[in-house]
């Protein structure tokens, strides 16, 4: 069992660093705790307290325009195109609503509520023998210190199954705590009755309802003072807090006071029994060790990862890293929730950084990519339901944007499932291929567990996803199927004439994206024996794509003219698609493509890419696709080294924000997907092992990893070398394993471990 499941720390979170501050989460409800000495302030989100209401968006005259935008397009009249996009195709309003904070609760000891300024002074002058620290095997927080000659401790827990958090306070000498609920002036009501705090308001712009409350009880006397709470002569306190919204609730008061009537009925240590069981039951399916120096297990962990930037030589983080991962993924994304968002659930801000929407050109797809191979399919179930929640809006969409069939979305979606373009931004916001992204995660999920009931509850959503682009693909003057008006994600590139742009027709992203649907829809129609008119369609359409490129310095292009980029280093590498997370360019299909992709991403890395830690987690993923566990290996080492926090949540740096780096939680989730892809890969009609091991990782095992066709895979090495694998298949099924060049065929029997030794 790996021992790197702690983050530990020897000193409370800085009170203005929230990348500090240590996260809990059930999945939609979430906390920031600082582990401050005197006043313990613990930033509170609910996954559903959203600024804004639905509002339909559609530009009502785009429709009408696209014929000429596209005539413009093709006509190379590329300034006028954009404009007439800017003005008649854009959102009205242009924006969507964004992601707000619930609550803080503040618990101030020795019932003083200190001044802001005063906290990160005071408490490091009067407290000893601290420590804090999240185990990942229990996804429970606790700290202790001596203050005042007083013993201290604080345990906290968020239960998926009782839905409330759980924080319990103890002291080996008499405490006085003063307890609040707090969100500045931005809620309504708070009140105070004998031992309950309740915080009530509503988001602007039509937005959410919400309630935040806190139920306390101890062995000493609750006072009511206002809308505080005062707890005397206390040797523990335990606080229940729950929150909701009318999103989903008519009456989230009565939600709220239910969980919090059956948590005091159950009382803390059934509640933490539950909690560690339910959570247990995820967290403990994989386990990873890379054999790292045992010498750096008793570190704090932001000194471990500054003597990582130092000399990279700690594996053992990078195991706590993987598995951080897990945690984060099981904490923000559960069954009944909405899908994590660009922060997970945890965010401080009211106007966050992107609205801390889901931005579905990569982010939140790049939330779930660790989700089916590391054993974690149930997490990937929330962002299962806000596709069929997007369904109706993006029908509606594709009818009077494009006057196509089918579904179809663009760059962002909030938590009611708009599918309009967001923003006013051309790079972004004119690109319809979201909705297909997400779909692909349907047709992966299926792969990974074959679930047919699954898949035939998503059929129809595939079969208008597929649909969308019979209707919208025009020809370009090669005669070749196109996306038109669309853009390179995010990117933009300088025409002969100086002129810079972003609209265009056909980017290699699209087609690469369309195809990777019509395959699969093609194979889950195939599966579950379905014909129709789509299914006929794509497949005579398909070979009309049209195919990558490769350019005059071996690169593969990213529009279907090998333009001048602007900026050579950009985050998204997004004509690599196939490479990952698609499986269309691999060295058995095309070996020209293949090479091309590493010219790519070297001239990428070159002109400074890999600069977010989202992209630098792509670009981990991809590498290992290229099968070179060297450089899969040197960027995920970057990750950690430049875009990672003291709490290693992943940052987004502060250039292309204006802001300080923030917290963008995708990075995570990409380095974890990553370094299982150095592992283990199953894209093609082959389970391939050990990949791209890089050498430093001579010795290791990792266990509970999922491969296509759900067959759970166990893999230990020595000396650099494949010593034994096990795979368990819940059926009798035949599959390939490749190890190095070598292919055998192994017979795999119904729940019966099968092992196989190099």
């Amino acid at each position: 069992m790996s021992q790197n499941t702690f983050l530990f720390y020897d000193k409370p979170a800085n009170a203005d660093i929230w990348e500090e501050a240590l996260p809990l989460g059930n999945g939609s409800f979430g906390a920031m705790l600082y582990g401050n000495v005197e006043e313990e302030v613990i930033k509170l989100n609910q996954e559903s307290v959203w600024y804004g209401g639905f509002r339909n968006r559609i530009n009502p005259d785009s429709r009408k325009v696209l014929p000429k935008v596209r005539e413009l397009i093709f006509d190379g009249q590329l300034k006028a195109a954009e404009e007439l996009v800017y003005t008649s195709m854009f959102g009205t309003p242009i924006s969507q609503g964004h992601y707000e904070p619930l609550a803080d609760l503040r618990i101030a000891f020795n019932k003083r509520i200190l001044h802001h300024s005063e906290q990160w002074q005071e408490r490091q002058i009067n407290h000893s023998n601290y420590k804090r620290f999240l185990d990942l095997q229990t996804a429970c927080y606790n700290s202790s210190y001596t203050w005042r000659e007083t013993d201290y401790k604080r345990e906290a827990l968020i239960s998926y199954p009782d839905q409330v958090m759980a924080i319990r306070l103890t002291a080996d000498n008499p405490m006085g705590v003063r307890i609040e609920l707090d969100r500045g002036e931005n809620y309504e009501k708070v009140e105070a009755n004998e031992n309950t705090i309740t915080l009530s308001g509503s988001c602007g712009g039509n937005g959410s309802k919400f309630i935040a409350k806190v139920q306390v009880i101890s062995d000493g006397t609750i006072v009511r003072a206002g809308a505080f709470l005062e707890v005397e002569n206390a040797s523990e306190i335990v606080l229940y807090v729950a929150g909701r919204t009318d999103f989903y609730e008519e009456d989230p008061m009565d939600w709220c006071n239910e969980k919090l009537a059956l948590a005091a009925q159950k009382g803390y240590e059934e509640i933490k029994k539950d909690h560690i069981a339910d959570y247990a039951s995820l967290y403990q399916r994989v386990d990873l060790d890379l054999n790292g120096d045992k010498n750096y297990l008793n570190l704090p962990t932001d000194e471990r990862l500054r003597l990582f930037k130092e000399n990279k030589l700690d594996d053992g983080l990078l195991e706590l890293y993987y598995n951080y991962g897990r945690y984060l993924l099981i904490s923000s994304s559960r069954e009944g929730a909405l899908p994590a968002n660009l922060q997970g659930i945890w965010n401080k801000d009211m106007m966050p950084a992107w609205g801390s929407k889901y931005t579905i050109n990569i982010n939140t797809q790049m939330n779930y990519w660790p989700a089916e191979v590391t054993n974690l399919s149930e997490c990937h179930t929330p962002l299962f339901e806000h596709i069929k929640r997007m369904v109706p809006h993006g029908r509606e969409v594709a009818e009077k944007m494009y006057g196509c069939r089918g579904i179809v979305a663009h760059h962002n979606t909030d938590i009611y499932g708009d599918c309009v373009p967001q923003g006013k931004w051309m790079p972004a916001t004119m690109w319809p291929m979201g909705f297909a992204w997400l779909a692909t995660h349907v047709i992966e999920h299926y792969r990974y567990t074959k679930d047919v009931s699954f898949v035939k509850d998503f059929y129809s959503i595939l079969k208008d996803a597929s649909l969308f682009y019979v209707d919208y693909l025009v020809r370009d003057k090669e005669n070749q199927l196109v996306t038109c008006p669309s853009t390179s994600p995010e990117n933009t590139y300088i025409l002969e004439n100086g002129e810079k742009s972003t609209l265009c027709y056909g980017p290699s992203m699209d087609s690469q994206i369309i195809k990777e649907l019509w395959t699969g829809f093609i194979e889950v129609s195939s599966d579950l024996e379905v014909s129709n008119d789509v299914v006929s369609a794509v497949e005579n359409m398909l070979k009309e794509l049209p195919k990558a490129k490769v350019g005059s310095r071996g690169q593969l292009l990213e529009w279907t003219k090998e333009y001048k980029e602007w900026e050579a280093g950009h985050r998204h590498i997004s004509h690599l698609y196939g490479l990952y997370p698609g499986s269309t360019i691999t060295f058995e299909k095309d070996k020209e493509f293949f090479e091309a992709s590493k010219v790519t991403i070297n001239e990428r890395l070159s002109a400074g890419g890999g600069h977010t830690g989202w992209s630098r987690g792509w670009i981990i993923n991809m590498w290992a696709r290229l099968l070179d566990g060297e450089k899969a290996l040197y960027n995920l080492q970057e990750l950690l080294c430049h875009s990672t926090a003291h709490n290693l949540f992943d940052l987004h740096p502060s250039n292309t924000t204006g802001m300080s780096s923030i917290f963008q939680i995708d990075g995570n989730f990409g380095g974890t997907a990553g370094l299982s892809e150095m592992l283990l890969q199953s894209h093609e009609d082959v389970i391939c092992l050990l990949p791209a091991l890089p050498q430093r990782w001579e010795n290791g095992y990792v266990t509970g990893l999922k491969v296509r066709g759900n067959i759970e895979v166990n893999l230990w090495w020595e000396n650099g070398k494949l010593n034994r694998a096990e795979f368990l298949s819940p059926i009798n099924q035949r599959k390939k394993i490749k190890l190095n060049d070598k292919i055998v065929i192994l017979d795999l029997c119904e729940n019966k471990i099968v092992d196989y030794m190099s």
